[in-house]
């Protein structure tokens, strides 16, 4: 879905007020707002940069000039684009953080067991590259936060897969 946070909350929300949420259920919600286009709405587009550059747009056309040199890769470059990410991701867990709150007020997020996990990381041209095309631990390290009734938190450094979860 091209949706962006903000527009798939809500359908979350009009999803969990159609449960009867004394019952089990399963809400599913994946948002693609850190993905290309990096593009934020506001508040948060320009808040983690200060000097923003028109030729340095968090868009696909400037991932293909990075990626095949048309642009130059220099730390204020990269540092725009990693600042727009960043964007993105603020914007996103603070979604995150309004569809816990939902939980939380409607009395079953201590009841719900909840994930919150990347589908991939993003290399910033590193090794070279600007693309998803590699293995590298960049493109692998992402967040995962299980959230289990009962447990109390704990943090881990194995490694784990999607597949380890189903």
């Amino acid at each position: 879905s091209e949706e962006s946070a903000g527009e798939l909350l809500d359908r979350a929300r009009e999803r969990l007020d159609a449960l009867r949420l004394d019952e089990p259920f399963f809400l599913y919600v994946h948002f693609m707002d850190p993905h290309v286009d990096y593009q934020a709405p506001e508040p948060w587009y320009g808040s983690w940069a200060d000097d923003y550059d028109s030729t340095v747009r968090g868009d696909s056309a400037t991932l293909t000039q990075l990626q095949d040199g048309t642009l130059t890769a220099d730390d204020a470059t990269v540092g725009r684009m990693l600042a727009f990410y960043d964007e993105e991701i603020a914007y996103v867990d603070e979604v995150v953080g309004s569809l816990l709150d939902d939980l939380t007020s409607a009395g079953v997020l201590e009841t719900t067991a909840v994930l919150v996990m990347g589908d991939h990381g993003e290399q910033f041209g590193d090794h070279g590259d600007w693309s998803h095309k590699h293995v590298w631990e960049e493109l692998l390290h992402v967040p995962f936060v299980l959230w289990l009734p009962g447990q109390e938190p704990a943090a881990f450094d194995a490694r784990v897969q999607t597949v380890d979860f189903t």
